[in-house]
């Protein structure tokens, strides 16, 4: 999470002097956060066949609002947009690992989970690397990659769906 240093991008751009609202905004969406994800635990819904699209759309959403955050030049707006981030981001976490927990031996969660926690981390840190080392990109264009990101992820997603739609479609 980089996202201070957006901020303080924005903030430079913007002659802001007021004392930044980084805590308070840690904590609204933590909170935020924390219901989304207990509210989406409690959905009954066959995940089996609306998990893929619903990530395609968190996905694209996540995409939007990074690229909606990496051009403002509002901090409330900057702040919303986190906030909104973090809630998607975090519910499609949650979506995505009952999904995984429903399908996987219970002696195999912590090596499964530790596995695509690492594999997570190694992609984080060479995207990282690349933006920072690399390219060396300021915070804005930083977020630019970011949301290029999730909306491949978002396609993706959207080409998992199409081809369980037509190999649903061929089963009938």
């Amino acid at each position: 999470y980089y996202i201070q240093l957006l901020w303080q991008a924005i903030r430079k751009d913007i002659g802001d002097d007021e004392p930044p609202l980084y805590g308070i905004v840690e904590a609204a969406y933590t909170l935020i956060g924390a219901m989304a994800s207990m509210t989406i635990g409690k959905v009954h819904l066959d995940w089996t066949v609306v998990g893929e699209p619903v990530l395609a759309v968190g996905a694209f959403g996540v995409a939007a609002v990074l690229f909606l955050m990496s051009g403002t030049r509002s901090m409330a707006l900057a702040y919303s947009t986190y906030i909104c981030f973090t809630v998607i981001y975090h519910t499609m976490i949650t979506v995505a690992n009952s999904e995984v927990a429903k399908q996987v031996n219970r002696d195999s969660y912590g090596l499964i989970f530790g596995v695509t926690t690492f594999f997570a981390l190694l992609l984080q840190t060479g995207l990282t690397y690349v933006v920072n080392k690399v390219y060396f990109l300021p915070p804005r264009d930083q977020f630019v990659v970011y949301a290029s990101y999730y909306g491949i992820l978002g396609v993706c997603f959207m080409i998992v769906t199409m081809i369980s739609l037509l190999l649903r479609h061929r089963r009938r």
